[in-house]
Order: C-alpha cells, then sequence, then structure tokens
C-alpha cells in the first residue's frame, strides 16, 4: 500500500523558455486554491448548500401557533368565539420524523457541494498537468535546439578545418531549421495550455504562471475508513436515510394530532376564557399511508443495494488508482536515469565529433535518442500526475477547501 502521506503530485521541471527565472514557483496546492477563489461554479455550490441548511431549518420546525380572531353583527350567529389561540403539540413525533427527513436531505446536498469541488479540483490540477507538460515538451525542445546550434557550429568549425565535406553543413543546417521549429510549435502549444489553465482556475491569463515547481499533496492516513470522503457514497447513505425516515412518517400519518386551544367566548353578557385539548384521529385513509409506507421501504431496499454496489466499485477504483500511482513513480523514476544516460552519451558523441574522430551521423543519432527520451520523460511525468489525480478522485480528498 503506498504511504499517501508521502504522494507527490510531481509538475513539470523548469520551463526553458528563456522566461523570466525570478518568476513565481506555483504547486498544485496554489492552483486549486485560486479556483476555489475565483470560479463561480463554487459560489454556485455554497448558495445551493446555504439553500438545502435553510430548508432543512424550515422543515424540522415546531408546529406553527395560529391565531383566529373575528366579530359580527350579532354573537349567537358569529360562528364561534372572537379570538382563539391554537399551539399543535407532537406528541406522537410526527415533527421528529419530518426533521429527520429534512435532515437526509442536507446530507444529501452537502455531498452534492463537496463533488462540485472536487469537479472543479478536478478541473485545475488536470490543466495544472497539462500545463506542466506543455512547458516540460518546450523546454526539451529546446534543449534540442541548443544542441543543434552547437552541432551546426562543431560542424561550420571541422568544414573550415578541410576535415568535412561542405555537404555536412547543409544536414547540420536543416536540423537546426528543424530544431527551431518544433521550438515555435511547442511554444504555441504552451500558450494553448496556459488559456486552458487559465479558464480552469478563473484567472487572468497573464496570471498564469511562467515557472513552476513539485508540491507535495499530503494525503492523511485514513482512519479505518479509506471512503470516508467520497462524496457519492455520502449521497447514497443520506438518500438511505431519507428513505428510512420517510418510512417512519408514513407509518405515523394516522397517528393523532393533538392540540392546545386558548378561546374567549362573548356569547354570553359576561366574556368567558377557557382552554381546550383538542385531538383529532383519522379514521381510515383507504390505503394511502399503507401504500406509502410500503414504497418507503423499497425504496430503503433499493438505496440500501445501491450503497453497497457502489461502495465495492468505489473499493475497486481506489486499488486500481493506487497501483496506477506506484506504476507511474516507477515510470518516472526509470526515464529519469534513462534521460542522464542518454545526455552522456551524446555528449561523447559531440566531444568525439568536435576533436574529428566521430561522425556527424553519431552526433544525430544521439541527439534524436536524448529527444525521444525528454519527451519519453514529459509524458511519464504527465501520466503520474494524472494517475495522483485519480487517486484523489478515488479517496474524494479535496486539497483545498474554500474558505468560509
Amino acid at each position: 500500500m503506498i504511504r499517501r502521506s508521502l504522494l507527490v503530485l510531481v509538475a513539470a521541471v523548469w520551463a526553458g523558455t528563456g522566461l523570466a527565472q525570478d518568476a513565481p514557483l506555483w504547486t498544485p496546492q496554489m492552483a486549486v486554491r485560486l479556483a476555489m477563489e475565483h470560479r463561480a461554479l463554487v459560489r454556485a455550490a455554497g448558495h445551493r448548500l446555504s439553500e438545502a441548511r435553510r430548508l432543512r431549518v424550515s422543515a424540522g420546525a415546531y408546529p406553527a401557533t395560529r391565531i383566529e380572531a373575528g366579530d359580527g353583527t350579532r354573537p349567537d350567529v358569529g360562528g364561534g368565539e372572537d379570538l382563539a389561540v391554537f399551539q399543535p403539540i407532537d406528541a406522537f413525533g410526527k415533527v421528529g420524523a419530518s426533521r429527520a427527513a429534512a435532515e437526509a436531505a442536507f446530507v444529501e446536498a452537502r455531498a452534492d457541494y463537496r463533488q462540485q469541488l472536487l469537479d472543479v479540483q478536478h478541473e485545475a490540477l488536470v490543466a495544472y498537468a497539462n500545463l506542466a507538460s506543455a512547458q516540460g515538451l518546450a523546454s526539451a525542445a529546446r534543449e534540442q535546439l541548443e544542441v543543434a546550434r552547437a552541432l551546426a557550429a562543431a560542424t561550420r568549425r571541422r568544414i573550415e578545418a578541410g576535415s568535412l565535406p561542405e555537404s555536412q553543413e547543409a544536414r547540420a543546417a536543416l536540423e537546426l531549421l528543424r530544431a527551431q521549429q518544433v521550438v515555435t510549435d511547442r511554444d504555441a502549444a504552451l500558450l494553448a495550455a496556459r488559456a486552458r489553465f487559465a479558464a480552469a482556475t478563473g484567472i487572468e491569463e497573464k496570471e498564469v504562471p511562467t515557472a513552476r515547481t513539485a508540491g507535495l499533496v499530503a494525503l492523511p492516513e485514513p482512519s479505518g475508513e479509506p471512503l470516508a470522503e467520497r462524496p457519492d457514497l455520502a449521497v447514497l447513505a443520506a438518500r438511505l436515510q431519507g428513505a428510512q425516515a420517510e418510512a417512519r412518517a408514513a407509518g405515523l400519518e394516522l397517528a393523532p394530532d393533538f392540540e392546545i386551544q386558548a378561546r374567549r367566548n362573548p356569547w354570553s353578557t359576561d366574556e368567558t376564557y377557557g382552554v381546550r385539548l383538542q385531538l383529532t384521529m383519522p379514521l381510515w385513509d383507504h390505503g394511502a399511508s399503507r401504500a406509502r409506507r410500503q414504497a418507503a421501504r423499497s425504496g430503503e431496499a433499493a438505496s440500501l443495494a445501491e450503497l453497497e454496489d457502489r461502495r465495492a466499485g468505489a473499493l475497486g477504483e481506489l486499488r486500481a488508482a493506487e497501483l496506477e500511482v506506484a506504476a507511474a513513480h516507477a515510470s518516472v523514476a526509470s526515464y529519469e536515469q534513462i534521460v542522464a544516460t542518454a545526455r552522456e552519451m551524446l555528449a561523447r558523441e559531440q566531444r568525439g565529433y568536435e576533436l574529428g574522430v566521430g561522425t556527424l551521423v553519431d552526433v544525430l543519432d544521439a541527439r534524436r535518442a536524448l529527444g525521444e527520451v525528454l519527451e519519453s520523460l514529459v509524458d511519464a511525468r504527465y501520466r503520474e500526475d494524472l494517475a495522483i489525480e485519480g487517486l484523489l478522485d478515488a479517496r474524494g480528498h479535496l486539497v483545498e477547501e474554500p474558505k468560509a
């Protein structure tokens, strides 16, 4: 099992794009924090949660106190007291059942809110990974351009020294032109990645970082329940809780209603006051409450089955995500060693070529090999970024949460 507290969301290496070297250093957490602060979707999710919280308060409130007042031309045909106050009493738990249903609805809304935040985090981290990849590829292209320039200069020196035919200069110049075009293409891709990053985080494109560094995403060790943060499981658990509350409420529909009444009666010569206890009991609802109770129990059974199935699937997703992260870590480490070896091989070929004991083809082959493994390393780091982001999704873990 990978120690989640040591997981690293690997960013691209320094982007050697010729931009200012004092540019800000950014981490994945900073990207997510910006998205939480600037994305309108986060604000909308917060308003939805606030709406659900107030609806919970409303649904769980105690029965309202009512007052009746009236007057007529003749007290004996007025139809009742001219003043009465009514206060229902929740003697049989109907309000409690309604409050339980409202609480379940709020728990589901809170899980939906967390899912919205995870969706925003996903977009921000994927955009961050894409930006890392684009910067890594641009850096690799510039490194290849520098090699091509050095190769063209060495070729010119050897031609001037008479150790190479002039036709070799055209070959070296062609490689230089090709390297320059690759840099142009990669810079264009980097601009597009910057635009996508700005959209995912809700910031201005001019504020997108030009230099980055690796950042730790510290995942706390799960305390017994590795899926405790998953919002989809929380939604299904809330639906199960709501179905149970509905079943309880349906079972209380035929329970009596109890009320305390305070009345003033003007019918007699002197005003009279009194208190009345009123009990109202439904006799028969023609099977409506029984049908609702049975429907609620069916919904409860369905919610329980869905929760069990989703939990089993989530455990499989978590296991697969952990394996992908482990494989991605190993792939990055392997390619880093291969890149170091390829750089050494190219340096040897360049020295030999400059000393007149190597050929242009040998240097070009070594340069091409380095370019391929550099791109493979960037791709491995990109896959590692996505694997760790997938693990965050599988855990339901938020790197940064909105400020209260």
